[in-house]
């Protein structure tokens, strides 16, 4: 029987947000580090004849960025693409400095600077496997947004959205879920997580063998991690005793597990690394001079923030080729309009690197207006030797009103941007975010202040009989910090504190 389709036409509005082609190049370049900026401006120079570096006394990016004299970025009325705004923040004198010659803290480590980091390693993964380049991209991109501990903490719609309106791409979320398990299936197993029972489930899965009763124990540790973590972190055995059921035969057949087998899954979970990516990374202090190179430098007894310019030259547009375009306008008026086409392709260039020029001077615009409206805030961690305990609560929606930028544009800086503070410590502007919690007497703390407290108390706890989360919880709570037990399980994994019983039998 004929099946009868019916075509039809709907008219409806839709409304969508397009960015102008000048506006993708800011976003582009702030979301780089300033290497990857120096290499883009390597690239331009070579492949514009129009864009070369200043002579001295010339016109050029000075004018528009700050030199190691005379600078107030801080001051500057432009926002993320050069729009005009009345955002008022402490008047910073944003030298722009090469870093060179600052002294190397004592506890720096040479061997570590030698590892490649995570990102880098990531990256060289996804460029040797057999996938388009459009996957290839939001792979990268999906890469650069993991946080040092290489979890995935942004939001999935969130990261589709910047995908299409900021890197100019067509992407659904599932496009963008199948890229994500494309980055989980790359070494270290458990990278792309986007939590602490997914990142051990993914190690547990790459630990099968693919034979079905040898990975026994390793899928009722899969099965424990998907549906009954929280169970396995209060050690409610029994409760995952009575309630898991696994495949025990090919043909389909469930059964409960006993005792010894669920001994067994609980001893290969605990075995498993909830920070596989702590090789690559240092969650607290970033000790690799040779590998990382600041985007900021910032001098905590002179309040002097530093947007550095790198190895970048100071740009301007051809001189030769303006009077070359001078010449060919005066011909055409002459009435040579043969000379049409040379007009338009020596036009198009000198927009083009004077639009580069610009996209610079706002990149490191928007720059020191995010790092600043950070060093306001976090104003006594700098001044304060960088104890974490000195931590204000912080938001990136706080910073980006604060900036007068959008959320998107400071999760960009935060996610792939370094500052030296007093040339001692490195840090990725990402550590200065984090969730407040509100005491007992109504003040709002950092639960970088609750984590430190916490990394105290193991510290100086008893070795022979060491503290278990009630005990540190029911510290805290008299210490007057409303903290649960739960709460202190997962801060306690996040600073990679073994649990009591691993710390006794250590």
């Amino acid at each position: 029987m004929a099946v009868k389709q019916q075509i039809s036409q709907q008219i409806g509005q839709k409304q969508q947000l397009r960015l102008s082609q000048q506006q993708l190049l800011v976003a582009s370049l702030i979301e780089g580090s300033i290497v990857e900026l120096e290499d883009k401006v390597k690239k331009e120079i070579e492949s514009n004849p129009a864009l070369e570096e200043a002579e001295p006394h010339s016109e050029s990016m000075d004018s528009d960025t700050p030199d190691a004299e005379d600078s107030d970025y801080s001051d500057d009325s432009m926002d993320d693409y050069g729009q005009s705004t009345d955002y008022d923040v402490d008047d910073y004198d944003d030298a722009v400095s090469s870093g060179e010659g600052f002294a190397i803290p004592e506890d720096y480590n040479s061997a570590y600077a030698d590892n490649e980091s995570l990102t880098g390693y990531l990256d060289s993964q996804i460029d040797a496997i057999s996938a388009s380049e459009e996957s290839k991209r939001i792979c990268h991109y999906i890469i650069g947004s993991l946080d040092d501990d290489g979890y995935l903490q942004d939001d999935i719609q969130k990261l589709t959205d910047d995908l299409n309106i900021y890197q100019g791409l067509d992407v659904t979320t599932s496009e963008l879920l199948e890229a994500v398990l494309l980055v989980q299936s790359l070494d270290p197993a458990g990278v792309c997580a986007r939590s602490v029972n997914e990142c051990l489930r993914l190690q547990a899965e790459r630990r099968m063998s693919g034979d079905f009763s040898k990975d026994f124990i390793c899928r009722i540790a899969v099965a424990i991690l998907d549906e009954f973590f929280d169970d396995f972190t209060a050690k409610k055995y029994d409760r995952i005793l009575r309630r898991v059921e696994v495949e025990r035969t090919k043909e389909g057949v469930f059964e409960r597990i006993t005792k010894d087998e669920l001994d067994a899954a609980i001893e290969f979970i605990q075995g498993l690394n909830p920070h596989p990516c702590h090789i690559y990374t240092d969650v607290k202090y970033l000790r690799g001079y040779d590998s990382i190179t600041p985007d900021f430098y910032y001098d905590s007894q002179s309040d002097h923030l530093t947007v550095s310019s790198g190895r970048i030259p100071a740009l301007s547009v051809s001189r030769e080729y303006t009077k070359m375009l001078e010449q060919v306008e005066k011909l055409k008026k002459e009435g040579h309009k043969d000379r049409e086409g040379s007009e338009v392709f020596l036009r198009d260039r000198i927009e083009s690197a004077q639009q580069f020029i610009d996209a610079i001077a706002q990149r490191n615009a928007t720059l020191s207006k995010v790092m600043t409206a950070i060093i306001k805030v976090q104003r006594a961690f700098f001044q304060g030797g960088c104890d974490d305990s000195l931590l204000q609560p912080l938001t990136m929606k706080q910073v980006a009103e604060m900036a007068d930028c959008d959320i998107s544009t400071v999760s960009r800086v935060a996610n792939s941007k370094y500052i030296d503070v007093d040339h001692q410590y490195t840090f990725r502007l990402k550590h200065f975010f984090s969730e407040g919690i509100t005491t007992q007497s109504g003040e709002t703390v950092s639960n970088k202040m609750i984590m430190e407290t916490i990394k105290s108390l193991v510290e100086g706890e008893d070795k022979s009989s060491p503290l278990t989360d009630d005990a540190i919880a029911a510290t805290l709570n008299k210490q007057g910090y409303n903290v649960a037990r739960r709460t202190v399980a997962k801060y306690r994994g996040t600073l990679g504190i073994p649990s009591t019983r691993e710390r006794i039998n250590g």
